[in-house]
């Protein structure tokens, strides 16, 4: 008989990522996720750095600062040319909509809102799938495969000092359901809330146990312990071959889908962000 749990000490984790990433591998080629460093100097001053990262097939920019408009530009024409041809694109999103602008100027492409609620405001989604960015800076630009440890205090703060002053120092509280057939794991959701708002950060069922309802009990208990702390809305990242479809049934909306994320010749799979509002 299948009981659940809350695991508000998380020792269940490791095997919700275990099971999920084992799922993931079936269904999208196995590639190694690298990291990227880049930083641009004013003769020995920092003004720009960007730490980005590999995943299915995008790049994503983990975190990143930059003094102006050409700094941006340079970060970014390193970024092309160094990712140029092995890569289906480049990701932006933020909720600073004067900084995607700043993305927009450059050639990204407006690819979805994530609607704002009453305390979070709006999301805003944009993409580079030609890497064509080109500068003419005359400043020093250079690149790492690892973090540059003399620069990492500079960088680390001018990211802090950007996020304190447009209000993104709120830490997400997590909440943990878990499934268990006789003290086994079976499944399990992990949700991460801020503000009133939930994003379901990480679902899965082992695969013996699918077609079980499992699932849908794990959403509606997660949805439940929302309520309780005034959440308006519930929002996740989903792929075909992970459970759009069943997310749909659930009530949730396509907001913004990113195409051959991951690429998998023929097919071409899509990642979509979806919402729910459940107030």
């Amino acid at each position: 008989m299948i009981k659940y749990i809350k695991d508000t000490d998380f020792k269940y984790q490791e095997d919700i990522l275990t099971h999920l990433r084992a799922h993931n591998i079936t269904h999208s080629p196995k590639k190694s996720e690298y990291n990227k460093f880049f930083y641009v100097f004013d003769g020995k001053l920092l003004i720009g750095a960007l730490h980005s990262s590999v995943s299915w097939d995008w790049v994503g920019l983990r975190k990143y600062f930059y003094k102006d408009l050409e700094v941006l530009e340079l970060l970014l024409s390193s970024l092309c040319d160094y990712y140029q041809d092995s890569v289906s694109g480049i990701k932006a999103h933020s909720d600073d909509k004067s900084r995607i602008n700043d993305f927009l100027s450059l050639g990204f492409i407006m690819n979805g809102i994530m609607p704002g609620t009453k305390k979070v405001m709006e999301y805003y989604y944009a993409d580079k799938t030609i890497l064509d960015i080109a500068s003419n800076s005359k400043y020093k630009i250079i690149s790492s495969d690892t973090e540059i440890k003399e620069y990492t205090d500079t960088f680390l703060q001018e990211v802090k000092k950007y996020d304190l002053i447009n209000g993104n120092l709120d830490d997400p509280m997590e909440i943990s359901f878990i499934a268990l057939d006789n003290d086994g794991f079976a499944g399990g959701i992990l949700g991460e809330l801020v503000e009133d708002t939930m994003y379901i950060d990480l679902l899965v069922v082992k695969e013996e146990y699918r077609c079980r309802g499992i699932a849908k009990k794990l959403m509606s208990l997660i949805e439940e312990e929302a309520l309780k702390s005034n959440v308006v809305r519930l929002d996740l990242g989903t792929a075909e071959f992970q459970a759009r479809d069943f997310y749909k049934k659930l009530g949730f909306s396509i907001v913004n889908e990113r195409k051959d994320n991951p690429k998998i010749p023929p097919a071409k799979p899509s990642l979509s962000s979806a919402i729910n509002d459940i107030s």
